[in-house]
Order: structure tokens, then sequence, then C-alpha cells
């Protein structure tokens, strides 16, 4: 009996001891051979980069530039890049365009040149959206967190919201959205005439209702609650992101993760309510945000110091509308409004960057990449490359687009506001409808300037958008 008793635990023992040499041989593997054999493989590509630090590999590095580069302003005329992505934009610099960094154990390659873009991008089958750390879906949520089938069937799903019709049906909500901010400025501005404000309170707010109208309806003022909840779902992704992930994270009862929750379960809450009601209305017979702010608010920057083509934009907003209301089939014709807002996505790109993953090892026409790598797209780098745009490419040239997208790059996939391929976003002309709407109903009833306390803070957060605000004289004019 004694002899079977120490047999079954030997076995025991045994059985323990393999599992923890198992977790300890996956622990150094995640840790440090993994990162080592990537390295070597990345190098033999021709990449260059830090050489790997266990377990941080280039954050701590990243994080202190980081906090350095958004404590200081800067003048209106310097190169804002290393204040938004200062380590990538070192990185580039020290090693070269093709280089690499390292997110704590896992590599990320730059990727900037064209023709490598376009490869990518139009496979997505074989790079999908990375899924390293334990709060993806709090920025990739719907069609951005989908792949495969999955992506393809919401996406068709979604396709006919956004066609030419719907957009149409959608103006008035976005006017009335509009409407209520401009009459707010009006009577701010009924003493002198005149008045300053933080512009980017108000593009913030706007869009958010705007979405909020188009989405919701009757129940736009619920849907402003929701993106207010998911705003902060953003702000605790942000603080995720700046730190290691370490597997199973997610399951602890840190403060970080029970808040994180309790906005999942608010939201879920309240779509859950809105739903309810809205079968109701149906049986009785009643059945009736960060990109396009970041747009709205950097577009009145530019105007604000770009006299001559404010003037130009407000010349043909004039010519289009008078007084009157913008209508759909106008704003389509609004060519100095278009070429200025696609000089606002270059220069300010709202996405400034988006990363992709190898699922298994991959030839490119240029190199190849192992399996488990995220690939780096920096489109805000892309958009200010002077090798693809020319030496003024610092400059705000709105006269660069007047042939279009496509003449202005060449031929190149050098711009990429709203990524490329299949995967370009579906909302892109949803946001353009709305920024030149916006555009032609401010510049009918205002002139705006910067205003002496204007500070220059591009900031990388969920988009770009103005650490410290975006103060702005705004006067009343008539056209």
């Amino acid at each position: 009996m004694m002899e079977m008793i120490i047999t079954v635990r030997k076995v025991i023992l045994i059985g323990f001891s393999i599992l923890i040499l198992n977790w300890v041989w996956r622990a150094v593997n995640w840790v440090w051979l993994r990162p080592k054999r990537l390295e070597k493989y990345l190098k033999k590509q021709g990449f260059s980069g830090n050489s790997y630090r266990i377990l941080m590999g280039d954050m701590r590095e990243s994080n202190q530039m980081d906090q350095v580069a958004h404590s200081l302003p800067l003048p209106l005329s310097a190169d804002f890049l290393p204040r938004m992505m200062p380590f990538l934009h070192h990185t580039v610099l020290n090693h070269g365009k093709k280089c690499f960094t390292w997110y704590g154990p896992y590599p990320n390659v730059i990727v900037m040149d064209p023709e490598t873009l376009r490869e990518i991008m139009s496979r997505h089958e074989l790079f999908p959206k990375p899924k390293i750390g334990s709060h993806n879906h709090v920025f990739l949520s719907g069609l951005l967190n989908h792949e495969g089938p999955k992506w393809s069937k919401h996406r068709s799903i979604l396709n006919p919201a956004f066609r030419i019709d719907n957009l149409k049906s959608i103006l008035p909500a976005f006017n009335s959205s509009c409407k209520e901010m401009l009459e707010e400025w009006e009577k701010l501005a009924s003493a002198k005439g005149t008045v300053e404000l933080d512009s980017w309170t108000y593009c913030h707010d706007l869009t958010r209702n705007m979405l909020a109208r188009a989405s919701f309806g009757d129940f736009y003022i619920d849907g402003i609650k929701i993106f207010e909840i998911q705003q902060e779902q953003i702000d605790l992704g942000l603080q995720a992101i700046r730190s290691v992930y370490i597997p199973g994270s997610k399951f602890l009862p840190t403060k970080f993760n029970k808040r994180l929750r309790e906005t999942e379960r608010d939201m879920r809450a309240m779509f859950k309510a809105m739903i309810e009601t809205k079968e109701k209305e149906i049986k009785s017979g009643r059945a009736g945000q960060n990109v396009t702010s970041s747009l709205f608010v950097w577009t009145l920057v530019a105007l604000s110091q770009h006299q001559d083509w404010q003037n130009k934009a407000r010349d043909e907003i004039s010519q289009a509308f008078g007084n009157n209301e913008p209508d759909f089939e106008g704003l389509g014709h609004l060519k100095v409004v278009t070429m200025i807002l696609h000089e606002v996505l270059r220069l300010y790109s709202p996405a400034y960057f988006t990363c992709r993953i190898t699922k298994q090892e991959v030839k490119l026409e240029r190199f190849s990449l192992p399996e488990g790598v995220v690939i780096t797209i920096p489109m805000l780098l892309v958009h200010h490359d002077p090798d693809l745009w020319g030496d003024d490419v610092k400059q705000f040239k709105p006269e660069r687009f007047v042939n279009g997208v496509a003449s202005a790059t060449k031929g190149r996939l050098s711009f990429l506001p709203f990524s490329s391929g299949p995967r370009t976003c579906i909302g892109q002309n949803f946001s353009m409808l709305q920024a030149k709407l916006f555009v032609a109903m401010v510049l009918q009833r205002f002139s705006v300037e910067l205003s002496p306390s204007y500070t220059h803070a591009p900031f990388p957060a969920a988009t770009t958008f103005p650490q410290h605000g975006a103060h702005l004289i705004i006067r009343k004019v008539s056209i």
C-alpha cells in the first residue's frame, strides 16, 4: 500500500515538474529566445534597430522621450513630428527608413516605402490587425476588430449605410448640429462682433452631436452619453499601451480593470434600453468621432494661419451657396475646400499610425518577414517624407491637390488618412461630407484667426489633437 502511495506521489511530482519546466521554457522563449531569433532574422533582411533589451525592449526610452516631447509647446513654424512621434522619428533618423523598434518583447518593423505599403494593405488576409495586449477592444471595435469572413460579412452589411443616397439623407442632421454651434458663437460674439474661444472644445462636441444625431436619431442625447463613455474607454486604453502587456493581467482585480469593465457594462445597458424603447415604438407605429473632430480643428487652425486660403474658400462658398444652407450637390463641387481638407489631412493626419501583424512567414518583393512580427505604418511620417512630397513637404500648400490625390502623389501610395486597400475606412465619405459642411457653414458667418494665447502643441492620443486646445478669435462676416 505504501509503495503504491509513494508511486502515485512520484507520478504527481513528475507531472508537476513537467508543467513547471514547460511554463519556464515558454516564459524564457517569450521573454528572450523568440525576440533574439526574430532580431537575427530582421537584421539578415537588412533592417536596423536597437538590440533587444529583456522584457522592456524600447519602451522605457520611448516613454521617456514622450514625456519630454509633450512637456513643451512648439513655435508655429517648427516641425512637430519629434513631438507627435518622438521615438519613431528618432529611430528613422538614426537607423534609416528600413528599421525596427521593440514594444516589450515584440519587434515592430517600420514600413514607409509606397510599394511595400501597397503590398501589405492590399493583402489584408495575410496582415491582420495585431491583438497584443489585453485591451484591444477599446480601440478595435466593429469592422476594425474583425478579420476574414466575419469582416467581409460585416463590411457588406454596413456598405449600404454609406451610399450616396444615405449620405444625402443624414445631411439635415449634420446641418442641425452645425446650426446649434454657430448660433452659440453668434451669441458670444453679439456684443463686439468678435470673441475668443477654444475651438477644440466646440469641434469635439460638434462631431459627437453630428454622429449621435445621424446614428441614434431621436435618441441622440443618449448617443452623446455613449460617446462620452467610449471616450473614457479610449483614455484607459491609452494608459494600457504605455506598459508591457503580461498575459492574463486583464483578469487581475485592479482599479484599472474594474473601471474598464464598468464602462463596458454601462454601454451595454444603455444600448439595451435604447433597443427596447425603439422596438416598442416600432410596434406602436412610431418608427420614424474623433477623426472628424481632429480634421475640423486643424482645418480652423490652418485657415487661421493662412488667410489667403481662408478668403479663397469663402469666395468659393459664396459663389456656390450665397447665404443659403449648403446642399449635398453643392458641397460635392467645392474644389478649393476639398484641396484645403486634403492638405490638412496630409499635415495633421488624424490617424497617425496603424499596425498589422504577420500570421506566417511572408515574402514581399523587397524583403521577407517572419511570423509574429508587428508592422507599424506611420502615416504621419509618410505624409511628411520629403522624398515623397518634395522639399516643401512641411509647408501648407493645398494647391498640390489641385488635380486630385492621384496627381499629388504621382500614383504612389503616400496619402493614407483613411488607410488604403480593401480595408479603406468605410466612413471616409461620411467624414468628408461633415468637414465640407462644417467649413462652409463656419465661413459663411465668421472669419477665424489665431489668438495670441494659442499654443501650438499637436498631441498623439486616439487621434492627432491640440494638447492645450485651439484658441481662436472669430469675427462675424457676411457674404
